[in-house]
């Protein structure tokens, strides 16, 4: 995943001007919004929390970044920057979902295991 990851970073070079990073935080924003609408119709008896916690978590998207590096190679008009806007947003995502399973991990109470127990 990691040499995937790479690869891509190498091949496809996201712009970091302030234009471009506003319309990622826009696409972004909408994409929440719409995942957001859809756990909140598919789980009504989730509370608040748990339906953010569902929104923000999302795929690792191996797959993607392996789709978005194989549309790469072909020279179609206008696909390098639909490429960086999907690369941009699968970043983000990663990001955002890592750092939500960071702020709500709760750890699973240790058991000590005895010698001889039946566990």
């Amino acid at each position: 995943q990691i040499l995937i990851f790479v690869i891509t970073g190498l091949v496809i070079k996201i712009p970091l001007n302030g234009m471009f990073i506003a319309s990622v935080l826009t696409l972004y924003f909408l994409y929440v919004v719409a995942r957001f609408a859809a756990v909140r119709l598919s789980f009504p008896d989730f509370s608040i929390k748990e339906d953010l916690f569902a929104t923000l978590i999302t795929p690792k998207g191996v797959t993607s970044t392996v789709l978005v590096l194989a549309l790469s190679t072909l020279n179609i008009p206008l696909l390098g920057t639909m490429l960086n806007y999907s690369l941009a947003v699968l970043i983000l995502s990663i990001i955002v979902a890592t750092v939500a399973i960071k702020i709500n991990h709760e750890p699973a109470p240790r058991v000590l295991m005895q010698p001889g127990s039946s566990r």
